[in-house]
């Protein structure tokens, strides 16, 4: 078996979505003898894509595609074809490929979620109506990333099969997380993007009885998506809010492991990788209901917050009035829950049973 997935591009701005692709790759092929592939238009941005076949695009028309399936000799029988977010090349591909008999899986990545759709809307809810829902509807499943993801699109795609399967990561060994007795960190990682609301988070701290105290601090990684000009001023009024950057592999490694608490106030979310990665590690997830994680609240294994610098704030300080015990019991219960539920292991595994599945129907 061979999956191919196919993705609009692999700029590292988008890191979650190329991420959610691949990331069983490995355990697919080890443990299922899947062979994984990533097609792409643009540049690899001289990124390392392990245990995957990568194909470069020289363009996304259809005759490149005819091209492609003698080429790389794609098979029916043997091949599932995979196509990440909408409004690209990505679902007239997909389509055609079901045309000639393939079986297709559609992952929305959230794109087609109220808030997503939300922007530049009349154009989106046109080309929705007139052309994107046509095309989609060949796709064998779609894959929804969560729960509240299945509801929209059960109601956008009414007969049709939607099952959730979230993304996974590599599981870090569970160990206990000892708070830090100085210094606690709260540490926001995602793009820096306006529906994170990381100014409305800045702005909730300013206001919060954590600005310019000695045992707190904010560090505030991710590539600028927008928000870096409105955040630079802000950071300057306050001394223990910090902008490191981008952060990868051991640099990325190093603040999860120094930082308390992982916090995201965002409007809207697909599933996020960040916050897997440190709800796994035993960071306490600060987090919206736009975070599409139910399943952390629900079980209390998450502080909610709001949107606004207000709801922030108060969030904020309700972390901070925690004890060093609960928090050290509450990180243990939540990085039992994801080695339980969110492995890259067991949602390879999930994988090919839907794939095996897809081929022998």
């Amino acid at each position: 078996m061979r999956i191919i997935n196919l993705i609009k591009d692999v700029n590292p701005i988008r890191m979650g979505v190329f991420t959610a692709a691949i990331n069983t790759a490995p355990f697919l092929y080890k443990n299922h003898n899947v062979t994984s592939e990533l097609w792409f238009p643009g540049s690899d941005y001289n990124q390392d894509f392990p245990s995957v076949q990568t194909v470069s695009l020289k363009d996304t028309g259809i005759n490149h595609l005819k091209e492609l399936i003698i080429a790389r000799e794609l098979d029916p029988k043997n091949d599932i074809i995979v196509t990440h977010s909408p409004w690209s090349f990505q679902s007239v591909w997909g389509k055609y490929l079901a045309s000639q008999g393939f079986k297709w899986v559609f992952v929305p990545h959230s794109n087609l979620a109220p808030w997503g759709l939300s922007q530049k809307w009349l154009k989106k809810k046109i080309y929705l109506a007139l052309v994107e829902k046509s095309r989609l509807r060949n796709a064998d499943v779609i894959r929804a990333l969560s729960v509240p993801e299945k509801d929209f699109l059960a109601r956008m795609f009414p007969g049709r099969e939607i099952i959730v399967m979230p993304t996974g990561i590599n599981m870090p060994p569970l160990t206990i997380k000892s708070v830090a007795a100085e210094e606690k960190i709260f540490l926001f990682m995602a793009r820096l993007h306006f529906v994170k609301n990381v100014v409305p988070l800045v702005n909730g701290w300013l206001t919060s009885a954590l600005q310019n105290n000695k045992n707190f601090k904010l560090v505030i990684a991710g590539p600028d998506d927008g928000e870096l000009a409105k955040l630079q001023p802000l950071i300057q009024q306050s001394s223990n809010i910090e902008y490191i950057g981008p952060i990868y592999k051991t640099e990325k490694e190093e603040w999860l492991k120094k930082s308390t608490f992982f916090i995201l106030p965002s409007t809207s979310e697909g599933f996020s990788v960040s916050l897997i990665e440190a709800a796994a590690r035993g960071l306490i997830p600060v987090i919206t209901e736009g975070c599409n994680f139910p399943e952390l609240i629900e079980r209390q294994l998450a502080i909610v917050t709001g949107t606004t610098a207000e709801a922030i704030k108060a969030s904020l300080e309700k972390c901070m009035n925690l004890d060093k015990a609960f928090i050290e019991k509450l990180g243990t219960s939540t990085q039992q829950f994801m080695q339980s539920n969110y492995s890259n292991e067991l949602i390879a595994a999930r994988q090919f049973e839907l794939y095996n599945g897809l081929l022998k129907s």
